[in-house]
Parts: C-alpha cells; structure tokens; sequence
C-alpha cells in the first residue's frame, strides 16, 4: 500500500473508518452487517490509492471511491430473504 506523501498511515486509517461508519448502514443487507461493509471499505479504500490523484483531497476521493464500489457490490450480490433466491436489485425494485 502506498500512500499520498503527506498521509500517515493512521491517517489514512481515521479517515476510511469514518467515511465507513457515516455510510455503512446504507448498504446493509442479507448476509453483510455494519462490521462487514466497514471491513469491504477497508479493502476498497485501499485499493482505490493506485487511482488517487494528490492534487486533490483524499477523503473526497476516498468517500466516493468507497461509495460508488460499495453500490455496486450490493447490487452484485443481493439476496433476498423471502425467496431464497438471489436477484439483482433492479429485480426487485420491478415487483412490489
């Protein structure tokens, strides 16, 4: 992991804990509690600083970064409870 030269690694820590709790009840679901989606924040968040630019703020970049991968995840994966069966949200969205 390489971070941004003016970034401690506890820095960089502070800053995806937090963005990770404001939003990780958003994509709770099924199978993933809040722990769960703060840890795929983690993983995500450090993936995304080979994308970073550092002419700009990093807990923007990471804040969307995480948003938009976390998005993507849930619609990937999402179970539904009532059938068993796992469908993609759009899926569910068409039947009320």
């Amino acid at each position: 992991m390489k971070l941004p030269e003016n970034v401690t690694e506890q820095d960089f820590v502070d800053i995806v804990q937090k963005i990770a709790r404001r939003i990780s009840h958003r994509y709770v679901f099924t199978s993933y509690e809040p722990c769960d989606i703060e840890q795929e924040a983690f993983l995500i968040a450090v993936e995304g600083l080979e994308r970073y630019d550092s002419s700009k703020p990093l807990e923007n970049f990471l804040y969307v970064h995480i948003n938009n991968r976390l998005k993507n995840l849930k619609r990937k994966v999402y179970y539904r409870i009532e059938t068993g069966e796992a469908q993609k949200i759009q899926d569910v969205k068409a039947y009320p």
